[in-house]
């Protein structure tokens, strides 16, 4: 759930991000699960079929 507080945090990670040099276009990207986004499911899938 996105709280207030959360959402700070998430502007603050992201500010502190593009101040350490990490180009905007990925620091203001949208979070997408692990699982999705590593190709992980698709390791499993051929291991445990």
């Amino acid at each position: 759930m996105d709280t207030p507080l959360r959402r700070v945090e998430k502007a603050f990670l992201r500010y502190t991000a593009i101040r350490s040099g990490l180009p905007m276009e990925i620091a203001l990207r949208g979070k997408k699960a692990a699982q999705y986004g590593s190709g992980v499911q698709k390791i499993l899938r051929k291991v445990n079929p």
